[in-house]
């Protein structure tokens, strides 16, 4: 009899080990609802994809890219500047090329030369111009939110539970083991107290 407690202890290991497995299975599992008597059985995940996408659709949002912070690396005068400096550079080499190959070197250099002074001034009033009206559009349009809300209630749920298991695989391992051991523990607690019982 007493070597026959002795085995409560890994029967709990084992309860706890496979309600952790089972539990895990079921973020995920069954994908589609499954009626059992008076009760529906659907995995969590798929269950709530669409009040996921949404949460995580309001963190992104709010928290994580924020339009006006985008916006505002969008308005940093070394970010323009940078547009300027590109937008100059090419005009400057189809200018160059441009030009016709009778003018004279030197003319050819001083047009060039010119018109790339111009188009260095013009082109920076124009960005900082257009930057104003494009961040203020975009401010008005953006819709983050309701990309990534859109993307996740999108998602292929056996996509994302490869995501998961892959991202958290550890993590999961380690529930399942802290059950094990938790049923150990409550096992050999069940084990005391039958001793001292008897």
């Amino acid at each position: 009899m007493e070597g026959r407690l002795l085995i409560i202890p890994f029967i709990g290991a084992g309860i706890g080990w496979i309600t952790n497995v089972v539990a895990i299975r079921m973020l995920f599992r069954p994908k589609e609802p499954i009626k059992v008597g008076g009760i529906t059985l659907q995995g969590v995940l798929p269950k709530r994809q669409k009040e996921l996408a949404k949460a995580i659709a309001l963190a992104v949002e709010k928290e994580l890219l924020p339009v006006d912070n985008l916006l505002g690396r969008i308005r940093r005068p070394e970010f323009l500047q940078q547009l300027t400096t590109t937008v100059v550079s090419h005009v400057d080499r189809r200018i160059r090329d441009g030009l016709p190959g009778f003018l004279p070197a030197g003319l050819r250099h001083y047009l060039a030369d010119l018109l790339r002074e111009v188009v260095s001034k013009e082109t920076s009033l124009l960005i900082g111009e257009v930057s104003g009206k494009v961040t203020e559009q975009i401010r008005q349009e953006a819709q983050v939110g309701e990309l990534v809300e859109q993307k996740v209630n999108a998602f292929d749920l056996d996509q994302l539970e490869s995501l998961v298991i892959d991202l958290a695989a550890n993590e999961l391992r380690y529930i399942e083991i802290m059950g094990a051991v938790l049923g150990f523990i409550v096992g050999l607690g069940q084990l005391l107290i039958a001793a001292w019982l008897v």
